[in-house]
């Protein structure tokens, strides 16, 4: 109960015991009982992914109930075949990340992009970072809290980019809203996305695959992009974790990240904001949110900073 899945795994569990009931152990878990718990799902509409996970949290269940004892046995239980699955959100162009940035109307979300776009962090580990997680007299973040086991989502150790230093806000959290902390972003994401007339397939996680192509197409080598998204994580050895330390540690992806940060932050004044084509183009002035389109909303192809209310 005290882990953040906790409500995802209780509903997956439920949809174990509505299909099988007062079936045992040995007979649900049959092959054949696994294909028909499937095809269940699937009728009622879930994706391969989504059953997968269903179907994980039924598998971690009875492993438990099988260490503890509970049950002789801890029968094999297949996955779900997935075929090509596309990134959450899509890629940005630093100009629609420059809307994003300026046209939102909190500064805990302006700070959640910069160090979204900064850290190339995954959105849990940014809304889930206490301050004391930045290292300023070594000039590193550690995405991982202390006392948090490391998953397949590996959070690592990166670079703090110059400009982060200066974004950082009054803590504990970094993500904070009216003294509280803010654990995710979305209703104040969907406000930012519709005021920069963006399509629904801009998501948080936009910004982190943004990051890792700038950084491909910045030319920092693939082992370092690796390393600085968390995807180094097999054989992880006693002497990377002092890695970190080493001033040449992540060096062309600091580098990289900090130049993306400073187009980012120019001001409005100084270099206006560019519309979206998508907004340029067509007569529809409705966005994918439903939202009015940008264009038309102050002419041209460019717009000052403006706030929800004043687009409205």
């Amino acid at each position: 109960m005290n882990i953040p899945s906790h409500e995802a795994a209780r509903i997956a569990l439920n949809l174990w015991l509505d299909h099988f009931g007062e079936k045992s152990v040995a007979e649900a878990t049959k092959p054949k009982a696994i294909d028909g718990f499937i095809a269940w799902l699937k009728r009622t509409g879930r994706s391969a992914n989504y059953i997968n996970r269903v179907l994980s949290s039924g598998r971690a269940a009875i492993n438990r109930a099988y260490k503890k004892g509970i049950i002789q046995g801890a029968p094999f239980i297949r996955q779900e075949k997935v075929g090509h699955v596309p990134p959450k959100g899509r890629p940005l162009s630093v100009e629609e990340l420059r809307a994003l940035y300026h046209l939102a109307d909190k500064d805990y979300l302006k700070r959640f992009i910069l160090w979204m776009i900064g850290t190339a962090g995954r959105p849990d580990a940014i809304c889930e970072l206490h301050l004391s997680q930045v290292d300023l007299e070594h000039g590193l973040v550690h995405l991982n809290p202390p006392g948090r086991e490391q998953t397949k989502k590996y959070r690592p150790s990166v670079k703090l980019p110059p400009t982060l230093r200066n974004e950082m806000g009054e803590g504990p959290w970094l993500i904070m809203y009216k003294k509280k902390r803010v654990k995710e972003v979305k209703a104040a994401w969907r406000r930012v996305r519709a005021a920069a007339g963006l399509d629904g397939a801009v998501q948080p996680y936009s910004l982190r695959h943004t990051v890792a192509r700038y950084l491909r197409a910045s030319g920092v080598p693939a082992w370092e992009v690796s390393a600085q998204l968390g995807h180094k994580q097999h054989g992880f050895s006693i002497t990377e974790i002092y890695a970190p330390f080493d001033p040449s540690y992540l060096s062309a992806s600091s580098i990289a990240l900090e130049k993306l940060l400073a187009e980012i932050i120019v001001p409005t004044d100084i270099r206006p904001l560019t519309l979206p084509e998508r907004c340029q183009d067509g007569d529809d002035a409705q966005g994918a949110d439903g939202a009015k389109s940008l264009k038309g909303m102050v002419g041209g192809t460019r717009f000052e900073l403006v706030t929800p209310t004043m687009s409205t």
